[in-house]
């Protein structure tokens, strides 16, 4: 009894444990803006002006006729923590027209 109340207790943490979509798209957002290896990227003849989510998990970054694609991927964690999602994020090379 008390260890399958345990349980329910557990899964409801984690199910109400990320932030909101909203919230969770800004954090995405901000670390990409933030993350030097993305922005250095871009230079002064070909500044960032757009951010598109293609996919889940999935925004291209277009400035001047150039674009990088960036996945988000989940931080590797050895369990559960609750809050925030943890993430990394992986940039493609630079494509130019």
């Amino acid at each position: 009894m008390i260890g399958a109340l345990i349980l329910c207790l557990s899964a409801a943490v984690s199910a109400s444990a990320a932030l909101p979509p909203q919230y969770e798209r800004l954090a995405e957002l901000r670390a990409i803006l933030n993350d030097p290896t993305i922005v250095d990227l871009f230079d002064i003849t070909h500044p960032i002006d757009k951010i598109e989510l293609m996919a889940p998990d999935l925004y291209r970054v277009s400035g001047g006729g150039c674009h990088v694609d960036v996945s988000v991927k989940d931080a590797a964690k050895p369990e559960p923590i609750p809050g925030p999602r943890s993430f990394v994020l992986l940039a493609t090379a630079l494509i130019c027209h």
